[in-house]
């Protein structure tokens, strides 16, 4: 159970109900989720799935459409699974004692963290250390995740230490920077500061695979003259931080300070330089991309229409693979459940819902397309 209130306006009314860890909008937060040995916000979003540790303040996945783990935190394993996350923030500044936003870390380097608000289209985390007192805020939209540094004091960097494309594959899996257009390796080394694209104030890099037309876009939304340094740790994950030139140096000192993380649909360079102004711009993606509303990956409106016999007929245009539809009573209990191959129409009758008033979930592989209140 999420344990908030929902309000829903519907069928000529609007509806009063306990959330069941599904609500109406398109970005979604189960706040009682474990995952990997710690207690975890669940956001789902058209773009991605993300699981964030409560206690230790950071990403431990990031998930595709696809189900594919862009991070694969694990609680043990070093560079094959202790080491990942993102943020991974403050490592010893100002002391071994104030660490602070890694997935798995407890205690002294561990963060209280809540939930500050959760709305149809965005949701927003606040994290607290508990012994530096350093202070962040995500904001989840459909799109994309916005990380906000708001106190610390000494230096920290942003780091991505993860597995593009859910492993690490030196050959295949590549980077892009605003300053370097043609795809590096993975297998190199890539170091020095990121420099703007012309007549821009921000530096990004991007992780993809050649395999795949997408991949995890990072935007540090200021210049600045620090080096962000790339490599590879022992073919099992990668290392790259904002504000790390070097072995474990942090360099970073300024706060307020604002990063974007999104997984992003395209990997043409051009279009990920698009992305990334718009995301410091604050506008959503353009249309036909993974956006607010849209069946992930086609860019396409779920279709939802009622037949001459009452009955409710779903279908979810150009998704690859099954589509599981699910019905809920308005108290949240499952009463109908089913799976259809891609295009395929589902039909919810109406004499088996005569009277009642519905909650209709479209989902593919755990992933949210849609959520419907439908009157039968």
């Amino acid at each position: 159970m999420n344990g908030k209130a929902m309000v829903v306006r519907g069928v000529g009314c609007m509806l009063l109900i306990a959330a069941c860890g599904f609500a109406g909008g398109q970005v979604v937060v189960t706040t009682e989720a474990s995952y990997e040995g710690q207690e975890s916000f669940k956001v789902e979003t058209p773009a991605a799935t993300y699981y964030y540790h409560k206690e230790g303040a950071g990403f431990a996945s990031i998930k595709d459409n696809d189900g594919v783990d862009w991070i694969s935190y694990h609680p043990s394993g070093g560079s094959a699974g202790s080491y990942r996350g993102i943020p991974n923030l403050v490592w010893k500044s100002p002391d071994d004692d104030k660490r602070a936003f890694h997935p798995g870390h407890t205690g002294n380097w561990g963060s209280a963290t809540t939930l500050e608000s959760d709305e149809e289209d965005k949701a927003t985390v606040k994290s607290v250390a508990n012994v530096s007192g350093w202070t962040c805020t995500w904001d989840f939209y459909p799109d994309r995740a916005v990380f906000t540094l708001s106190k610390g004091a000494g230096h920290y960097w942003f780091l991505y230490e993860g597995t593009p494309n859910g492993g690490f594959d030196g050959g295949n899996n590549y980077l892009l920077r605003s300053d370097q257009s043609s795809r590096i390796p993975l297998s190199q080394e890539k170091g020095g500061d990121i420099q703007p694209m012309s007549g821009e104030s921000h530096e990004w890099i991007f992780f993809g695979d050649k395999r795949v037309g997408r991949g995890l876009l990072l935007v540090q939304h200021h210049d600045d003259n620090n080096g962000d340094n790339y490599y590879g740790m022992e073919n099992n994950m990668t290392v790259f931080g904002f504000g790390r030139p070097s072995g474990t140096s942090e360099v970073l000192t300024q706060v307020p300070a604002t990063y974007t993380v999104a997984l992003v649909e395209d990997s043409a360079f051009a279009r990920v330089a698009e992305i990334a102004k718009e995301f410091v711009e604050g506008k959503p993606l353009a249309t036909g991309r993974s956006r607010h509303g849209s069946t992930p990956g086609s860019g396409r409106e779920p279709e939802i229409l009622r037949n001459s016999q009452g009955d409710w007929v779903l279908r979810a245009p150009g998704v690859a693979g099954a589509v599981t539809c699910e019905v809920f009573t308005l108290d949240g209990r499952l009463v109908e459940s089913r799976a259809v191959s891609a295009d395929a129409s589902i039909v919810l009758e109406s004499s088996k819902h005569a009277g009642a008033v519905r909650f209709i979930r479209l989902s593919q592989r755990g992933k949210l397309i849609a959520m419907k209140v439908l009157a039968f």
